[in-house]
Parts: structure tokens; C-alpha cells; sequence
């Protein structure tokens, strides 16, 4: 089922987006049902990997103009690599410049922000972590988050379920 026909049968919708080249964008109704979750469009030229722009668009574009979009506020760590910072830098600002572009309400939190209410009852520390809990709250979601690759997906689900609950109080 694509993204458009979603939207056109739930105009009530929050959007997660963990803005990495290998993260994602996850789309829940007010009520926290999952509707939909995509990894970031990326194309492969040669052995390197790049956001796909026109792609990246099109998911945007198709969201009703109510809906509320929060994407992760990431932000570059001392020893990390040059180009692994501009990259994840880039990729912040492209997803801010195609929502800014649209009526949609952003939210920013930081990673800190949303791991604080979504992870404090697991145990687990890191990438698993975020898998472990996106498959407790959204079990449809599973097959989706196997393998250790899919932390990007499960983050994108949290950061929504994050959103949605600030938004309706549920804290």
C-alpha cells in the first residue's frame, strides 16, 4: 500500500523520521496505530550510498497538511568522522527543507528528548534497544525490525510514538 493511498483515508497523522542515510520515516495515526514505515530513500552510485531527493519529496508531498512531522535533532560527536558529521548534517537539512516547504507542524527533539520517555523501561542500552521496544509497543511491526540493520525503522516508530504522546498529553 503506498504512502498517497494512506493519506487519503487519515488526514490525523504523526510522522517519525530518523534523518540518517540508513534511517526512516514512520507514519502513525493520533490513536498510535502504525500505518506505514520506510527506510530513507537512498540510490547507490557506485559503492556509495546518497539521499534520493526526488524520493524523498514525493514521501513528504504526500502527507495531508495536517499531519505533525518530528525528526530527530541529531548532532555531531567529538571523534567522530568528517564525513560520516556532514553527511548526517546534510541529511538533517534536507529533511528540514522539504517539510519547512509544507504546512506541516515540526517537532525536533533531540535524541536524548525522546529516549528519555520511550526507552526508560528497558534494559538495554543502544541500537537494540529501540528495536527491542518499537516491537513491545508496535507488534505488527516485527518482521520489520529483525535484523540489527533495522534500528533506523524502530527509532522512526519511537520518535512518532514520541510525538504523538506529547501531543495528546500522554506523558
Amino acid at each position: 500500500m503506498d504512502l498517497v493511498d494512506v493519506c487519503l483515508r487519515d488526514d490525523a497523522m504523526i510522522v517519525g523520521i530518523d534523518p540518517g542515510l540508513f534511517g526512516a520515516m514512520a507514519v502513525l495515526t493520533t490513536e498510535g496505530h502504525m500505518l506505514w514505515i520506510r527506510d530513507t530513500p537512498v540510490v547507490r552510485i557506485g559503492s556509495k550510498h546518497h539521499y534520493n531527493y526526488a524520493e524523498m519529496r514525493r514521501l513528504i508531498t504526500s502527507l495531508p497538511s495536517e499531519a505533525v512531522v518530528a525528526v530527530e535533532e541529531v548532532h555531531t560527536f567529538p571523534k567522530q568522522g568528517v564525513v560520516s558529521q556532514g553527511r548526517m548534517m546534510y541529511g538533517l537539512g534536507l529533511w528540514h527543507g522539504l517539510i519547512l516547504a509544507h504546512p506541516y507542524s515540526l517537532e525536533r527533539p533531540s535524541p536524548q528528548t525522546w529516549k528519555k520517555m520511550m526507552l526508560r523501561d528497558v534494559g538495554e542500552k543502544g541500537k537494540d534497544a529501540s528495536r527491542w521496544k518499537a516491537c513491545q509497543l508496535f507488534p505488527d511491526a516485527a518482521p520489520l525490525l529483525q535484523r540489527k540493520k533495522d534500528d533506523g525503522r524502530a527509532e522512526a516508530l519511537l520518535i512518532a510514538e514520541w510525538c504523538r504522546r506529547t501531543r495528546l498529553g500522554h506523558v
